[in-house]
């Protein structure tokens, strides 16, 4: 399943938009996108794990809470897919869902290579 865009889709990285929501603070920005290259790996094998076990509460809470995380570090495609994800997990599809989180680790990898 390929997310939908009104639009077009949304940058890998927004640089500014993640400095504007951190009230410009390069130093905070830094720190912030250090922690979430770091867990990042943790929760993808997280959503993983949970849609396994088909267990779509803990699915739809990762996917929330990755959402704000994409946002706060200016990653503006992967926000998109994680509310994509989020909005799937109703489905209760799990090819659907095992798509949506192997593009999320695709787009991951594309976030990692813009802030490098």
């Amino acid at each position: 399943m390929k997310p939908v865009y009104l639009n077009a889709p949304p940058a890998v990285y927004n640089k500014k938009e993640a400095l504007d929501l951190l009230g410009g603070d390069e130093a905070i920005f830094k720190e912030v996108v250090a922690l979430f290259l770091e867990q990042m790996p943790l929760r993808l094998r997280e959503l993983n794990e949970a849609r396994e076990r088909s267990d779509y509460a803990a699915l739809v809470m990762l996917a929330h809470t990755l959402k704000s995380s994409a946002a706060t570090v200016g990653a503006a495609a992967l926000r998109s897919l994680f509310t994509t994800l989020e909005n799937a997990c109703g489905e209760k599809n799990a090819e659907t869902l095992r798509s949506l989180i192997a593009q999320l680790s695709n787009e991951f990898s594309r976030y990692r290579e813009a802030v490098s």
